[in-house]
């Protein structure tokens, strides 16, 4: 073979040798590409994209338990059909230049340790608080049930829904079956409901007249009237019977609606309004609302006597008592009631012993008896006064400014009833005297 000189190479073969022998050089001067230190950002992505390589490994060997979605995947590539790749999974594709891989766009993490999953609306399910429930039975089986174990027998059930007994026997089988469960005996003369079956009875009542009173009550609750009503009264407003003839009345004139009626003192009764969703405190103390999300109807002033039992060893000092003399006897007072607001201390003198009662009648009582001193309203007082019951006692220094009483009720509620109760109240209805005889000095009627 002849010598080839390399003066002798046509130009295109010299540019290209000496291309190829740079090469060779510059990959012997230089450290291969893979040994070479990577940046901080190209580190990243590389362990990014092992872990995307180690959690596409997992799925493939778990689809069914971890990825639902992807039994519908792994049936449609068994088919022949191609399917997108799940977020964040490693597709390893074919190409004429060698074998490459790809990520699937990765959406943000889910805050829980995983990533979270697209889905399209259709996919997308609304997280609920109640479930479909396990048994498929109707009210017309309830009644039938109730009608066959009213009256103990098939035919008569079956002549009432004008069915035939063969039709109301199998309905009764198929609730059992349903159920699982025995509801009835069943002999030749005689029909009685288990244990499980009495059970049934009251519960299936309960079902079918809440369903009679469902239409009812939603008509009710569109028309503005509320399902439920709370009052509170200030303990120095109630009076028993007049709150019985209150709720006889509302509940004459709002059938269905549940009507509860309770008992506060002092900052007890905005303590009910705020924290416990009473509809309307009545007697709340003050002229004006605590802050401007409340309604307040000023009802007047109560004023106090300050009294004894009129055998108490005081009476005979009456002349010459003074604030150490009225010191050494216990005062009977009423706790306030609050429990999240800032409960307002009664009238007592410093280092004068405390009695506690929960009401009024007790502390009437207790000073009828003679056990202490204390304020009464006015009104409560006189006639225990008129009577020789209790004494008046006027002790310099002894005082207790009139207190002013309300109606309050949130401005957050627009209801029939409660406009309905403050219409009583600022009329000045009859049936409202009751809660307002103890306010010695009654406000006028508002005009407006």
């Amino acid at each position: 073979m002849p010598e080839i000189l390399p003066g002798s190479l046509p130009d295109h073969h010299r540019r290209g040798a000496a291309t190829r022998a740079e090469a060779v050089v510059a990959a012997i001067e230089s450290p291969p590409k893979m040994f070479r230190p990577r940046s901080p950002a190209a580190h990243a992505d590389a362990v990014k994209a092992d872990a995307a390589v180690t959690r596409a490994s997992r799925r493939d060997r778990e689809p069914a338990r971890r990825h639902p979605v992807a039994r519908a995947g792994t049936a449609a590539g068994g088919a022949g059909m191609r399917t997108a790749p799940a977020p964040g999974q490693a597709t390893m594709t074919r190409s004429p230049q060698g074998l490459s891989l790809a990520l699937a766009a990765t959406p943000p993490d889910d805050g829980v340790g995983g990533t979270s999953v697209r889905t399209s609306p259709r996919e997308r399910r609304p997280m609920t608080s109640y479930s479909k429930p396990p048994h498929n039975f109707d009210l017309e089986t309830l009644y039938t049930f109730l009608l066959v174990v009213e009256h103990q027998s098939f035919s008569v059930a079956a002549e009432m829904m004008h069915k035939t007994t063969s039709a109301i026997s199998y309905r009764i089988k198929n609730l059992e079956e349903i159920l699982d469960i025995k509801l009835i005996n069943r002999t030749t003369h005689s029909v009685t409901p288990t244990a499980a079956g009495l059970l049934l009875i009251e519960k299936a009542k309960y079902l079918l007249d809440w369903q009679q009173d469902l239409p009812r009550e939603l008509k009710k609750v569109a028309s503005g009237v509320e399902p439920s009503f709370t009052l509170v009264f200030n303990n120095l407003l109630y009076e028993s019977l007049g709150a019985a003839r209150l709720l006889v009345h509302l509940y004459e004139r709002f059938p269905g609606t549940i009507f509860r009626i309770e008992r506060a003192v002092n900052m007890g009764v905005w303590d009910y309004v705020i924290h416990e969703n009473a509809h309307a405190g009545i007697g709340a103390p003050g002229l004006h609302a605590i802050d401007d999300t409340y309604h307040c109807l000023p009802l007047g002033l109560i004023e106090w006597d300050f009294v004894c039992a009129a055998g108490h060893p005081l009476v005979r000092r009456a002349s010459t008592l003074t604030e150490d003399d009225v010191r050494r006897c216990p005062v009977i007072n009423i706790e306030d009631t609050s429990r999240h607001l800032h409960k307002r201390q009664a009238w007592r003198l410093t280092g004068q012993q405390e009695m506690l009662v929960p009401d009024m009648e007790t502390k009437i009582n207790a000073h009828l008896l003679g056990l202490g001193v204390g304020f009464l309203p006015k009104v409560v007082a006189q006639p225990h006064v008129e009577a020789g019951r209790l004494h008046r006692l006027n002790v310099p220094g002894v005082f207790r400014a009139p207190s002013p009483m309300s109606l309050v009720r949130p401005k957050n509620q627009s209801g029939v009833i409660d406009s309905y109760v403050h219409d009583l109240f600022r009329q000045r209805h009859p049936l409202i005297q009751p809660f307002t005889q103890a306010i010695g000095n009654l406000f006028p009627v508002p005009t407006h």
